[in-house]
C-alpha cells in the first residue's frame, strides 16, 4: 500500500477520527465529551481503537476498557501499538497505521454500500 498519509492528509484523518468521536458521544448522552466511559456503551457508530503500549499519559488499558464497554456499536476494532507514545502510532508505525485507518473506513464504506443496495432490491 505505501505510506501516503503526508502530515496534512495525517491531521485530516486524525481531525475526522475525533469528530466521529465526538459526534458519537454527543448522541450518545448528555455528558462531557471526556466522560468516555461513562457514555460509550451507547454509541452505535463504527469505532476504531487505537493505542500505543508506550504512553504515559493514558495507560493502554483504558482502551481495552473502552473496547469493552462498546457493546451497542455496529463494528469495532482495535489496534493496541507497540511501544508508541501519545499520539504517535503514526510516527512509529506509520505503514501498519495507513493499513488499520484506511482498511477501517474502508469497511465501513462497503457496509454501507452494501446497506444501500439491499435497500434498493
Amino acid at each position: 500500500m505505501g505510506v501516503w498519509l503526508s502530515t496534512p492528509v495525517r491531521k485530516v484523518v486524525d481531525v475526522f477520527v475525533w469528530w466521529l468521536v465526538a459526534r458519537g458521544l454527543g448522541k450518545a448522552a448528555h455528558a462531557p465529551a471526556h466522560d468516555a466511559s461513562a457514555v460509550i456503551h451507547r454509541i452505535k457508530q463504527p469505532m476504531l481503537f487505537m493505542h500505543g503500549t508506550g504512553d504515559t499519559v493514558i495507560h493502554h488499558d483504558h482502551t481495552h476498557d473502552l473496547f469493552k464497554r462498546t457493546t451497542s456499536s455496529r463494528s469495532k476494532s482495535m489496534w493496541i501499538a507497540p511501544d508508541a507514545e501519545h499520539t504517535a502510532l503514526f510516527n512509529v508505525h506509520p505503514e501498519e497505521y495507513e493499513r488499520r485507518v484506511l482498511g477501517f473506513l474502508e469497511a465501513r464504506v462497503r457496509e454501507h454500500l452494501d446497506g444501500m443496495s439491499r435497500h434498493e432490491s
